[in-house]
C-alpha cells in the first residue's frame, strides 16, 4: 500500500537500538538480502487470520524479544479509523498470519509500531554516522504481494516542510513496499519506505531513521498510546498530534515570513516552505493584448499527511496561495471589473467539494461560507470571502479557504489572494488571514513599503 503527494525531511540523528542479535557486515549484497530477509516480515490489514487482505505492507522488527515491528501508519490505519471495525492488522511468519496490535504511531512521519506475541532471533540497528548524498542505499519490502524484494538506490539528501521530513531516494520500490527498511550496505537502518512521486521514475522518499528511535523511546517511557477498542480515545490522540504538527507550521510560516514584489505589489512568502510557479495570463484575456496585465502566483506545500483511506482527501496539514495582480492599461472600467471578476471566480479560485454529513460517507461538514470587509495600516480595503468546514472527527481541526480583492487608490491596479489552510485550528486560520492582510502593499503609492 503506497500514498501519493509524500515529500520532505530532516537529516538522521546518533540513534541506536539494542539488539539480540546484531549483523555482522555484510561482504555481498547476498549477505545483506539474509540479513534482512530474517527482520523483514509483510504486515497485512483482513478481517480474519485467514480472510483475503483488504491491504497489506511491509514491516521490519526493532526489539526481538517484545515482538516489536516498525511499518507505515497508512499499512494498519484501518483499525483504528474505522468506526465499529472489525478490520485487524497481521503480520505474516512462515505463511501464518499472526494478529498485531497498535503499540503507537506517528501520524506526521507516517509510522507505526506494532506488537505481535513472537520473539525474533534477530533485530535491525540504526544507522548512528551521518550518511552522504550520493551513497548507495537499499530498499527492502514485499512488493505487489509477492516476496521479499531488494532495490538498490542512491541517497539524495533531506527533505523538510514544516513538521514534514523525508530522504529523498533515487530508488524504484512498489507497492506494498511501504514500511520497509532503508539500509546502508552494513545493513543498517537508514529509513523507512513511504511514498513515491507520482508520475515519475525512481524518484521515492523514506522516513528518516531518527523518527523511528524517537517513537521507540516513546513507548518505552510511556507505554501504549494506542488501543485497538477504544475509536474515541484514538481519535482525540490523532487529533492531539494533528494539533501538534498544524502549530509546528504555523510557526514555521511565521519564522519564514517574507515579502516579495509583483507587479508593484508587495505581497507575503514563504521562502523555502513553498514551491511557486509563476504565470502570466494574457493569454487569458478575450480583449486586444496589452490592454490588461495579469501576471499570477502559484504556491503549496509540497507534502500532505495521510489521515484515513476512508476519506475522500486521504491528506491534510496542508497549506497553498495562490495570487494574482492585474494593471489596467486600456479597459474601461466596466471591462477591468469584469475581467477581474472572471479571474477571482475561476475554476483555480474556486473550492467545490460536495460533502455531506454522514460521517461513515464523509470526512467534513459541508462548508459554511460569509463575507467580510477588512482594511490595512496601509489603507487597502480588502472584500474577503471566506468557507470553513469542520473534519467530524476531530472538531478542533478545519479546512478553511480565503479568497479576496483590494485595489490601488486609481482602482487600475488589482490584487486577488486565495489560499486554503487544511488541518488547521480556526483560531490559526484567522490569524494568519490577519498577518497576510496587513503584509499586502502597493509599492507605487507605499514607497516605505
Amino acid at each position: 500500500m503506497m500514498h501519493k503527494n509524500f515529500l520532505a525531511a530532516l537529516f538522521v540523528s546518533v540513534l541506536s537500538l539494542s539488539a539480540s542479535v546484531v549483523f555482522a557486515k555484510p561482504k555481498s549484497k547476498f549477505n545483506l538480502y539474509r540479513n534482512v530477509s530474517d527482520i523483514c516480515y509483510q504486515v497485512k490489514t483482513s478481517l480474519s487470520e485467514n480472510a483475503p487482505k483488504a491491504s497489506y505492507g511491509t514491516g521490519f522488527v526493532v526489539n526481538a524479544k517484545r515482538g516489536w515491528l516498525i511499518t507505515n501508519y497508512h499499512v494498519v490505519s484501518d483499525v483504528i479509523q474505522k468506526k465499529n471495525s472489525t478490520y485487524r492488522n497481521f503480520v505474516v511468519i512462515d505463511g501464518k498470519p499472526i494478529q498485531a496490535k497498535i503499540l503507537d504511531i506517528d501520524i506526521l512521519r507516517d509510522l507505526a509500531l506494532i506488537q505481535i506475541d513472537y520473539q525474533f532471533k534477530s533485530e535491525i540497528k540504526l544507522q548512528s554516522k551521518a550518511i552522504k548524498e550520493g551513497e548507495k542505499i537499499f530498499s527492502f519490502g514485499i512488493p505487489k504481494d509477492l516476496k521479499l524484494s531488494m532495490v538498490d538506490g542512491i541517497f539524495n539528501g533531506y527533505l523538510e516542510n514544516g513538521p514534514f521530513h523525508k530522504i529523498l531516494m533515487s530508488t524504484p520500490i512498489n507497492g506494498g513496499m511501504s514500511g520497509g527498511p532503508v539500509t546502508n550496505n552494513e545493513g543498517k537502518l537508514v529509513g523507512v519506505n513511504v511514498s513515491t512521486l507520482r508520475n515519475s521514475d525512481n524518484i521515492s522518499f523514506s522516513v528518516p531513521g531518527k523518527f523511528v528511535g524517537e517513537l521507540i523511546s516513546h513507548v518505552e517511557e510511556g507505554g501504549a498510546r494506542i488501543s485497538d477498542l477504544d475509536y474515541g480515545k484514538n481519535q482525540l490522540y490523532l487529533q492531539s498530534q494533528i494539533l501538534m504538527g498544524q502549530n509546528d507550521i504555523f510557526l514555521a510560516m511565521q519564522k519564514n515570513w517574507k515579502k516579495e514584489v509583483l507587479n508593484e505589489w508587495s505581497v507575503p512568502m514563504f521562502g523555502d516552505l513553498m514551491k511557486c510557479w509563476m504565470q502570466k495570463l494574457n493569454e487569458h484575456i478575450k480583449t486586444e493584448s496589452e490592454k490588461v496585465i495579469a501576471f499570477g502566483k502559484f504556491c503549496e506545500v509540497p507534502d500532505s499527511m495521510f489521515l484515513s483511506s476512508d476519506e475522500k482527501f486521504e491528506g491534510t496539514l496542508f497549506y497553498t496561495m495562490n495570487i494574482f495582480s492585474a494593471s489596467n492599461k486600456k479597459l474601461n472600467r466596466f471591462q477591468f471589473a469584469d475581467f477581474l471578476n472572471g479571474l477571482f471566480n475561476s475554476p483555480k479560485m474556486l473550492r467545490n467539494e460536495n460533502y455531506n454529513n454522514d460521517e461513515e460517507e464523509a470526512p467534513s461538514t459541508l462548508h459554511q461560507c460569509s463575507n467580510l470587509k477588512m482594511k490595512n495600516k496601509k489603507n487597502l480595503t480588502f472584500q474577503v470571502s471566506y468557507c470553513t468546514s469542520t473534519y467530524l472527527k476531530y472538531p478542533k481541526i478545519m479546512e478553511t479557504f480565503f479568497k479576496m480583492i483590494t485595489y490601488d487608490d486609481s482602482g487600475n491596479n488589482a490584487l486577488i489572494v486565495n489560499f486554503i489552510l487544511d488541518g488547521f485550528t480556526s483560531d490559526n486560520a484567522i490569524e494568519f488571514l490577519k498577518k497576510v492582510v496587513e503584509d499586502i502593499s502597493f509599492q507605487k503609492f507605499n514607497k516605505d513599503s
